[in-house]
C-alpha cells in the first residue's frame, strides 16, 4: 500500500461508546417501534452476529428500519451527553492529528449528534462528518464519500466495529481495520476477514503512520 493519505472511521462503537445507550433506547421504546423487548445480556450474545440476524430477532422487518434509525436518532439527541469516547481513542485521535493524517467519520447516526459529542469531548480532529441513514448498502455509501471527497480507496483505511464495515470496505476496495472493542466479537469480525484487527485504540498507530 501507498503511503495513507487519511482514516475514515465508523463512529457508534469505534469512536463512541455508545452501543449500551442505542440497545437501552430500542428497549424503551420497543412498544412505540414494534419489536421485541432485548433480553438481558443480549449485546454480549449478538456481538457474534450480523446486523440482519439481530433484526430478525427483534422481529425488525427490513422496511421499518429506516424508520426506526431516525426515531433512536432523535431520543439519542436528548441524551448525547452521557456518551463517552471509547477509552483510550481520543489521545490515538490526536495524535493522527498532529501528524497531518486527513480523519473522518461515515456514520448511520446524524450529523448534529456527532457534532454534539465531538463538542463535548473538545474532539475537532475530523475533517469531515458523512452521514446515511441507512443501516445497509454501506458499501455504496462509502464509494459516494469516497467520490466526493476525491478519495483513492487504496490510500484510505476504514475503520469500524462490525462484520458490516468490512463487507462495506471490501465491496469499495478499501483496506479495513476491524476493532475488537465495538459491537461485533473478534471471532466474528474474523470471519469476514478484514485487512487487520486491532483490539485497542493505541494499536492504530503503527498500522497507519
Amino acid at each position: 500500500m501507498e503511503r495513507t493519505h487519511g482514516l475514515i472511521f465508523d463512529f457508534d462503537g469505534t469512536i463512541a461508546d455508545s452501543l449500551f445507550m442505542i440497545l437501552s433506547t430500542v428497549n424503551r421504546l420497543s412498544s412505540e417501534l414494534g419489536v421485541h423487548s432485548i433480553p438481558e445480556g443480549g449485546k454480549e450474545l449478538w456481538r457474534e452476529k450480523g446486523a440482519k440476524e439481530v433484526l430478525h430477532e427483534l422481529g425488525i422487518p427490513i422496511w421499518r428500519v429506516p424508520f426506526i434509525m431516525r426515531r433512536v436518532r432523535e431520543e439519542l439527541a436528548l441524551h448525547m451527553e452521557r456518551v463517552n469516547p471509547i477509552p483510550g481513542v481520543v489521545p490515538v485521535l490526536e495524535e493522527l492529528h498532529r501528524a497531518g493524517m486527513p480523519l473522518g467519520i461515515l456514520t448511520s447516526n446524524s450529523v448534529p449528534n456527532v457534532e454534539e459529542f465531538l463538542r463535548r469531548h473538545t474532539i475537532d480532529f475530523f475533517d469531515y462528518i458523512y452521514s446515511e441513514n441507512r443501516l445497509f448498502g454501506k458499501g455504496k455509501i462509502l464509494r459516494h464519500l469516497l467520490k466526493k471527497k476525491a478519495l483513492d480507496p487504496h490510500q484510505v483505511f476504514y475503520v469500524g466495529d462490525e462484520t458490516r464495515d468490512v463487507e462495506a470496505a471490501k465491496k469499495s476496495d478499501v483496506p479495513v481495520i476491524a476493532v475488537t472493542w465495538g459491537f461485533n466479537s473478534e471471532a466474528a469480525l474474523r470471519k469476514h476477514s478484514p485487512d487487520y484487527i486491532v483490539r485497542a485504540p493505541q494499536d492504530l498507530l503503527p498500522l497507519v503512520l
